[in-house]
C-alpha cells in the first residue's frame, strides 16, 4: 500500500501541474462549488477572502465593508492578498494541485430578476478543458509556455482564450465557440488569439 508521500500519479503527479481558477462576487457560490466538486481530491485551496476575514475581525473592522473603513480595509486587502501569494507560491513550488477563487472587490451581482434592470452589464460564464499530451507546443492565455507537454485540440487548445471566448459570447447571448469555429479543416490549428479577435469585433459593434 502506497502512503500519501509515495502517491505519484492524479492529482499528486508532480509532472503534471493542475490549477482551478474560480472568481465571482460574494454570495455567488463558489465555496458550494469548490466543497462539492472537488472535496476529498487533495487540492490545496487558495482563496484570499480567509485570510482577509481573519484581519478585518483582528483588526476591529467590519465585516459589512462600510464606507468609513475603505482605507483601512485595503491596507487590509493587501496584506491578505500577500499572505494568500506566499502560499499560493509554496503550493506551485511543491507542484501540488490548487483551487483558487475569491471575491473580487468591485463587482455588480445579480440576485433576482429586477436586479437586471438596474445594472447594465451583462454576464457571461466560460470554462474549457483539454487533455495535455507530449511533443505538443504549450499555450495559455495566447502565450507560449515552455513546457513538454501541450493541450490536445482541433486548434491550439487554448484553455483560457477559449474560455474568455465562451464568457463573451455567453455575455453577448450567442452560441458557444464550437458553432463559430467548428472542427473543420479551416480551423485546424488555429491560434487562439485569431478566434477571439472576430469575437472581441461583433462585442464591439453590439454595444
Amino acid at each position: 500500500m502506497k502512503t500519501y508521500q509515495q502517491l505519484q500519479e492524479g492529482l499528486y503527479d508532480p509532472n503534471i501541474f493542475k490549477a482551478f481558477f474560480m472568481a465571482g462576487g460574494p454570495g455567488s457560490g463558489k465555496s458550494y462549488v469548490v466543497k462539492k466538486s472537488t472535496g476529498g481530491t487533495g487540492l490545496k485551496i487558495v482563496n484570499s477572502d480567509e485570510a482577509f476575514e481573519r484581519l478585518l475581525k483582528q483588526a476591529g473592522l467590519s465585516l459589512k465593508m462600510p464606507d468609513n473603513e475603505t482605507i483601512a480595509r485595503d491596507k487590509i486587502r493587501d496584506k491578505a492578498k500577500a499572505l494568500t501569494d506566499k502560499r499560493k507560491g509554496n503550493y506551485i513550488e511543491g507542484r501540488l494541485g490548487l483551487i483558487i477563487y475569491g471575491t473580487g472587490k468591485d463587482y455588480n451581482k445579480i440576485t433576482y430578476k429586477n436586479d437586471i434592470k438596474i445594472s447594465k452589464t451583462y454576464f457571461g460564464l466560460g470554462f474549457d478543458l483539454h487533455k495535455l499530451v507530449k511533443n505538443k507546443k504549450l499555450y495559455l492565455g495566447g502565450i507560449k509556455i515552455p513546457f513538454h507537454s501541450g493541450l490536445k485540440g482541433h486548434s491550439d487548445g487554448d484553455v483560457i482564450l477559449h474560455a474568455i471566448i465562451d464568457a463573451i459570447l455567453g455575455a453577448m447571448r450567442k452560441k458557444d465557440i464550437g458553432t463559430y469555429f467548428p472542427n473543420t479543416k479551416k480551423f485546424k490549428d488555429i491560434r487562439s488569439p485569431k478566434m477571439l479577435r472576430p469575437i472581441i469585433e461583433n462585442l464591439n459593434k453590439s454595444t
